[in-house]
């Protein structure tokens, strides 16, 4: 039992290094989606994946997730087109 005591924090540090996942955006609009998807910071960003890190995988998901809400936002912007508002989503500081 005493074992078990020393190894719960050991356990829950080896679990705290996984980022969350950014959402990922609501594309309502098939042009902008269509930009977004084919756009090149999103096809960047996933290039940078390794299927064998499960950390990493994380991390590139979010950051495309990321990278796809911002392509899309711009380009509603740019064709003058209403695009949901709300909080903008907390971003990770290292």
């Amino acid at each position: 039992m005493k074992r078990l005591i020393f190894l719960a924090p050991l356990m829950a540090i080896g679990c705290g290094g996984l980022v969350p996942i950014a959402p990922p955006p609501i594309m309502t609009d098939d042009q902008c989606r269509a930009e977004a998807t084919s756009s090149r910071d999103v096809r960047l960003v996933s290039r940078e994946a390794n299927s064998d890190n499960y950390a990493n995988m994380r991390q590139v998901q979010s950051d495309r997730n990321t990278a796809l809400r911002e392509v899309y936002e711009t380009c509603m912007r740019a064709h003058g087109r209403p695009f949901g508002g709300g909080v903008e989503p907390v971003l990770r500081t290292n």
